[in-house]
């Protein structure tokens, strides 16, 4: 990428038409002004006339305006949109949750208490019996 942005400032630069440029290194990537052991002469002149030059400049400066003229609306038109969501979408204090929202939260609260009532009961160990968690129960009738 920078072999070629020297390269185009050669062709871009006044100087650069009458100058040698060199290319240099052992695959022929590098560009130089200076000559360069194993370098070969690369013809650099630039066959454009001042007017077309002037033609290309006049042209990548309108292109450059109308590149910020269409930034500017685009960020007019982005800023609108956010003010336009920003004054339909509620405070999120106000947006209540829909029933379908609500059934994991109600789930949640039953095996809560579930949980609490089985802590309150009293287990089969505190009366000296064996707890069912350890060992199922007899179908075989005692005594």
């Amino acid at each position: 990428m920078k072999t070629t942005l020297l390269v185009a400032a050669f062709f871009l630069a006044g100087a650069a038409q009458a100058q040698t440029v060199w290319r240099c290194g052992p695959d022929g990537r590098n560009y130089s002004a200076t000559p360069c052991p194993e370098g070969r002469v690369v013809a650099a002149a630039d066959p454009r006339s001042a007017a077309d030059v002037a033609e290309g400049r006049e042209v990548a400066r309108r292109e450059s305006e109308l590149a910020r003229q269409l930034t500017l609306q685009r960020r007019e038109r982005e800023a609108l949109a956010e003010r336009t969501v920003a004054l339909r979408t509620p405070a999120p204090e106000k947006i209540r949750p829909t029933a379908e929202a609500r059934k994991p939260a109600k789930r949640q609260r039953q095996q809560q208490r579930q949980y609490q009532e089985a802590e309150l009961t009293p287990s089969r160990t505190a009366t000296g019996g064996t707890s069912s968690a350890v060992a199922p129960a007899s179908r075989r009738k005692t005594g």
